[in-house]
C-alpha cells in the first residue's frame, strides 16, 4: 500500500512540472485544505525536483535498525511494570 505521503509528493511532482511553488502550494491547499504541509515543504520538494531527483517514494533511512519490534517492547513492559 502506497502511503499518503508518497500521494501527496506525486501530486507536488506534477504541481512541479505545471507551475511555480507559491501557485502549487495554493493549489494544494485548496485541495487538501489545512492537512498540507507548509509552503516552505513545497518548496524543499521543488528544489529536490529541480536538482533532478524527482523520486517519491520514501528513501531508506539511515542508522541503525530497529532490534525490537514494538509489540515485543509491549509485552516486556507489561510482564516487568514500574514499582
Amino acid at each position: 500500500m502506497v502511503e499518503h505521503s508518497t500521494h501527496i509528493r506525486h501530486v507536488l511532482l506534477y504541481e512541479f512540472e505545471s507551475s511555480h511553488p507559491a501557485a502549487a502550494y495554493r493549489n494544494l491547499c485548496y485541495v487538501f485544505g489545512t492537512e498540507f504541509p507548509s509552503e516552505r515543504f513545497v518548496r524543499a520538494w521543488f528544489q529536490r525536483f529541480k536538482a533532478g531527483n524527482k523520486k517519491v517514494e520514501n528513501e531508506p533511512c539511515s542508522g541503525r535498525p530497529t532490534a525490537i519490534s514494538f509489540d515485543e517492547l509491549k509485552n516486556l513492559a507489561e510482564q516487568h511494570p514500574y514499582p
